[in-house]
C-alpha cells in the first residue's frame, strides 16, 4: 500500500513541472533584468504548450523557466532555435530584437530576428583616428548582426565598439586579424601598417576580419630622364585628385624614359612591359623597363591600383576667372568664381550670384589678356578675346565657365531650408531664402521656426546642403549633421555660402539665427568680423551692427575638437588673442554669453 502510494506522488509532480505552471519567462544577461529576474512570456489562448514574447535583447545568454524559480527550467547551446532540456545550457544571444517563441511541451525554442540592437558598430583607437572618436562600419543588407567596410587605417591599435560607448566591445581574442573576437578581457587589435584594409564584424558571432587591401602611398612622383626634373636623381611630386587616395595627377614637359615611384622609395615603382600604348597604357608594379614619352606639355594621371595612366592635353590654367560687367556692377572691377580644387579639373569655375538685365564677360587675373564672350544664353562657347559680350536676364544663377574650352552655363539657382523645424514641417520641400544683392554667397531669409533638426539645400537637392552642430550660429560643412533649433520662434536667417566644390564633412560657410523679439537687431554671420584671417600671431574680432551686453566666455578649439585656449572678456564687440603657438591650420572660436552664442571658423598659417 505505500509502495502504491508513493509511485502515483511522484507521477503527479513530474505531470505539474512540465505542464501547469502560473508564468513563463526568459531570464539571463541578454535581458535586461539579467540573472536576477524573469521577463515572462505570453501564453497562447489556443494552444497553451506556447509561449511568445517580443524582446529586446544584448549580447549574452539566456534559458526559458517557470514560476520565477529554477524548479523546471529549460536550455541548449544552440541559437537561433533548438530543443531545451531541464537544467540544460545556457542559450547564447547576440544584440537584437526577436520574436520568441516557446513551446513547454518539447522544449522547442526560436528566437526570430527583428532588428540589430545596434544602430552602429565602429572601430576606434589610434589605426583609424584615436581613441574618442569612431570611424561607423556599414551594415550588410540581408546579413543581421554583419557590418563591413573598407577603411584607410594607420599602424597602431584599435578596437570594435558599439554605438560610439563603451558598453559593448569587441577585442583581440588571440586570433590577431582574423578569428573571433573576445568580449571582454581581450589585447587591441594591432594593425601592422598603414593601408587600405577590409574590415568586417558579426556581432551575433564575434566573427570578424581585417585583411590588408591596397597599399596606401603618401607621395608619389615621376622620375627619370624624361620626366618634368629631367634626371633619375630628383622626381617631381604628383597630386591626390577626386577625393581617391589611389589616383594621382601631374602638368609637366615629358620628353623620355621615365617611372612611377611611390613614397620617393626603389622598393615602389611602376614601369612597362615590352610593348607599350601611347596615351593610355597600364603600368607595371616592380617592372624593370622604363616608361618611354613623346615630347610635349602633358598633363599625366596614375592610378597605382590598376596601374593605368593616361596622357592627357594640358588645362589652361588661371590664378583668377571673374564676372565682369553692367549685369553684375559695372566694368571697373571683377566678381572672382570659385576654382575647382582638383588639380585634374583647375579649369572649372562656379559662382552663384543675382544678376540684372545686360551684359557681361568673363576675364582672366582681373586683365583684359584672356577674356571671354559670345552670343548664346543661357549657354555657349566664347574664345579667347574674339567674342562680343553675353546678354543675360535678371535673375539668380549658378554660373559655370570651363577657362579651357571657353564653354559656359547659366542655370536657375536657389536655396531654401528644410526639415521639421521648418516652415514646411519636414524633408520634402523647402522655404526659399533670398541671395544678398551685393554680397557674393550670402542667403538670408526670415522664417518661423519650430524647435527641431533644420538644414539648409541649393536647388531643391541634397547634391548641395549645408548642416553644423552649433546653434544660433556656426560653421556649416556640406552634408553635415542636422542643425538642432533649440526653440521655436521667428528668426532672422543668414547662410554664407564659400566653396562650391566642397565634399562630404568640408567646411562650406557660416550660419546664424537671430531670435526677432523686437529687442534685438538681428545681424548675419557676415557681421562678426574675424581679422586678419589667416593669421599668424593676433586675431581681432569686432562685431558690427548690433552691441551685444556682458561678459563672453571665448573657448577656441582646432578642427579634431582639442581644446586651444579660453578666456573671458568684458565684451563681445571687440576681443583679440593671440595664436602664435598655433600649428598651421582651420580653428573654430565660439562666443558665448547672455542672450547670443556665436560660432566662426578662422585659419592659422606660418
Amino acid at each position: 500500500m505505500m509502495k502504491n502510494l508513493l509511485t502515483i506522488t511522484l507521477l503527479f509532480f513530474v505531470t505539474i513541472s512540465f505542464g501547469q505552471f502560473d508564468s513563463l519567462g526568459i531570464i539571463g544577461s541578454a535581458t535586461d533584468q539579467g540573472w536576477g529576474a524573469q521577463t515572462n512570456m505570453t501564453n497562447d489562448m489556443t494552444n497553451t504548450d506556447l509561449w511568445t514574447i517580443n524582446i529586446n535583447l544584448k549580447n549574452g545568454a539566456a534559458k526559458f523557466r517557470t514560476d520565477d524559480t529554477w524548479l523546471t527550467n529549460w536550455g541548449a547551446a544552440d541559437f537561433p532555435m533548438g530543443t531545451g532540456t531541464q537544467g540544460g545550457a545556457d542559450v547564447p544571444i547576440p544584440g537584437g530584437n526577436f520574436d520568441v517563441t516557446f513551446n513547454s511541451a518539447t522544449g522547442e525554442y526560436n528566437f526570430d530576428f527583428q532588428d540589430s540592437i545596434y544602430a552602429q558598430v565602429g572601430l576606434i583607437g589610434e589605426a583609424g583616428i584615436d581613441w574618442s572618436t569612431d570611424i561607423f562600419l556599414t551594415p550588410v543588407a540581408n546579413a543581421p548582426w554583419t557590418f563591413r567596410d573598407t577603411l584607410d587605417l594607420n599602424a597602431g591599435e584599435c578596437k570594435f565598439r558599439a554605438d560610439g560607448v563603451w558598453m559593448d566591445e569587441w577585442a583581440d581574442g588571440g586570433g590577431g586579424l582574423s578569428g573571433v573576437a573576445a568580449t571582454s578581457g581581450g589585447s587591441n587589435f594591432v594593425i601592422p601598417s598603414s593601408g587600405e584594409y577590409l574590415v568586417e564584424i558579426n556581432t551575433a558571432t564575434g566573427e570578424y576580419n581585417i585583411s590588408s587591401f591596397i597599399p596606401i602611398y603618401s607621395t608619389m612622383g615621376v622620375i627619370g630622364a624624361g620626366s618634368p626634373t629631367g634626371t633619375w636623381d630628383t622626381e617631381m611630386g604628383m597630386s591626390n585628385i577626386n577625393g581617391n587616395v589611389h589616383q594621382w595627377a601631374i602638368t609637366g614637359d615629358f620628353d623620355g624614359e621615365f617611372k612611377f615611384r611611390g613614397d620617393s622609395s626603389w622598393d615602389y615603382n611602376w614601369g612597362t612591359d615590352a610593348v607599350q600604348d601611347f596615351p593610355i597604357d597600364t603600368a607595371l608594379f616592380g617592372s624593370g623597363s622604363n616608361i618611354n614619352a613623346p615630347m610635349g606639355t602633358y598633363l599625366l594621371e596614375f592610378n597605382d591600383t590598376s596601374g593605368i595612366y593616361e596622357f592627357k592635353d594640358p588645362i589652361v590654367d588661371y590664378a583668377t576667372i571673374g564676372v565682369i560687367g553692367s549685369s553684375v556692377g559695372g566694368w571697373d572691377n571683377d566678381i572672382d568664381m570659385f576654382k575647382n580644387p582638383d588639380p585634374t579639373a583647375s579649369d572649372d569655375w562656379l559662382l552663384t550670384i543675382t544678376v540684372g538685365d545686360g551684359e557681361l564677360k568673363f576675364r582672366a587675373d582681373d586683365a583684359w589678356d584672356n577674356s571671354w564672350g559670345d552670343t548664346g544664353f543661357p549657354t555657349g562657347s566664347g574664345s579667347n578675346n574674339g567674342d562680343p559680350n553675353i546678354t543675360v536676364f535678371a535673375g539668380t544663377w549658378t554660373i559655370a565657365f570651363n577657362s579651357t574650352t571657353g564653354d559656359y552655363s547659366f542655370t536657375p539657382a536657389s536655396l531654401g531650408s528644410i526639415g521639421p523645424a521648418s516652415p514646411t514641417g519636414g524633408w520634402d520641400d523647402d522655404t526659399d531664402f533670398t541671395q544678398d544683392a551685393t554680397t557674393v554667397g550670402l542667403w538670408t531669409a526670415t522664417q518661423a521656426l519650430t524647435a527641431g533638426e533644420f538644414k539648409m539645400r541649393k536647388d531643391d537637392d541634397w547634391l548641395r546642403n549645408w548642416g553644423g552642430i552649433d546653434f544660433p550660429m556656426g560653421a556649416a560643412t556640406q552634408d553635415g549633421p542636422n542643425i538642432n533649433i533649440a526653440a521655436a520662434g521667428n528668426y532672422f536667417i543668414s547662410l554664407q555660402t564659400t566653396n562650391p566644390f566642397a565634399i562630404s564633412d568640408e567646411y562650406n560657410g557660416d550660419y546664424s539665427f537671430s531670435i526677432l523679439d523686437g529687442v534685438n537687431n538681428p545681424f548675419t554671420v557676415n557681421d562678426v568680423k574675424i581679422f586678419p584671417n589667416p593669421a599668424t600671431d593676433l586675431v581681432n574680432i569686432t562685431i558690427e551692427g548690433v552691441d551685444l551686453q556682458g561678459d563672453a566666455q571665448v573657448v577656441v578649439f582646432d578642427m579634431t575638437g582639442r581644446l586651444m585656449q579660453t578666456g573671458i572678456y568684458e565684451s563681445a564687440n571687440n576681443i583679440s588673442f593671440n595664436v602664435a603657438n598655433y600649428p598651421t591650420g582651420f580653428y573654430v572660436i565660439q562666443m558665448r554669453g547672455e542672450g547670443f552664442l556665436i560660432s566662426k571658423r578662422f585659419a592659422v598659417t606660418k
